[in-house]
């Protein structure tokens, strides 16, 4: 092997590992909500960088089980939920 692919494998190396630790501990904060919407509940968890992002996230994924179509999932995401759970 070259010296030039032996550095540039080095220097791949090094970059993938300082991504590694720059995204450790992204997710700081973890939520579990719950949503009424149209007659029906739904839980989901979320996580994110603080509190309301993890709930952002939760409510997401709520709303994708319970809401048909763009207008319904509109609407979910605006509910508010019926519980809330951080850690």
């Amino acid at each position: 092997m070259s010296k030039t692919a032996i550095l540039s494998l080095v220097f791949t190396a090094l970059v993938v590992v300082m991504m590694l630790f720059a995204l450790r501990g992204v997710d700081n904060a973890t939520c579990e909500i719950c949503i009424t919407f149209n007659g029906r509940t739904e839980c989901r968890t979320g996580q994110g960088r603080d509190k309301q992002a993890a709930i952002d996230k939760a409510r997401e994924a709520a709303c994708a089980v319970l809401a048909n179509g763009r207008e319904e999932n509109i609407r979910c995401t605006s509910t508010e939920p019926t519980s809330v759970s951080c850690e």
